[in-house]
């Protein structure tokens, strides 16, 4: 039970989502194959109810790359994630590949990386070549706080929406583009497509 209700496809089953949907059914399924039946009279499991969404992007949130660059524009070139920490943090990006470590040890790329004062820089889902191998951006955030990062980007091409990143983890995170990451990374003369090359080949 408790992997199916955390399987990626939930997506944090946070209420009004497909996921909590999903998860909701889920649970309506097991309840009435153990031979249970709903409380009061009622002849369902679900009872509704109104949740006021009140999650949205302060008007000071914003990201600075160093040197001078102009300011990433949100809901274009990056949004926070709605479980971010509002803080302020700064420090030099860490490239951590897909910012996962596979279960039986084969595959880590957190092993090795000091972050310690600095953000780390993730790309999403798995690398194509671990098949089996499935994470969500909540297991990312997890992960990096564990890391000692002060942050953490991940790098999707499609930003989220708040509600789909509500679940909070104490560390300041958020969803960056590629292009937007590619001018992150630009001191270093790669980018985030040549870095996924690398991984996938080596």
């Amino acid at each position: 039970m408790v992997e199916a209700l955390t399987a990626p496809e939930m997506d944090g089953r946070r209420t009004g989502t497909p996921g909590g949907d999903l998860a909701a059914r889920r649970i309506a399924e097991w309840l009435a194959a153990a031979g249970l039946t709903a409380g009061n009279g009622r002849e369902s499991f679900f009872q509704s109810f109104v949740v006021a969404p009140g999650a949205r992007v302060s008007a000071g949130a914003t990201l600075q790359p160093a040197g001078g660059a102009p300011t990433m524009q949100v809901g274009r070139d990056w949004t926070p994630h709605g479980g971010s920490l509002r803080q302020r943090v700064a420090g030099e990006v860490a490239f951590v590949g897909y910012g996962i470590r596979a279960p039986d040890g084969t595959y880590d790329d957190w092993a090795g990386v000091d972050l310690r004062g600095r953000i780390a820089l993730a790309l999403d889902g798995a690398p194509p070549h671990l098949t089996g191998l499935r994470t969500s951006r909540l297991e990312k955030v997890i992960a990096a706080r564990r890391a000692g990062a002060t942050a953490l980007l991940v790098v999707a091409d499609r930003l989220p929406s708040l509600a789909a990143t509500g679940a909070a983890v104490r560390l300041v995170s958020g969803t960056i583009s590629p292009a937007a990451a590619d001018g992150l990374l630009a001191p270093a003369g790669t980018t985030t497509a040549r870095l996924a090359t690398t991984i996938a080949e080596s």
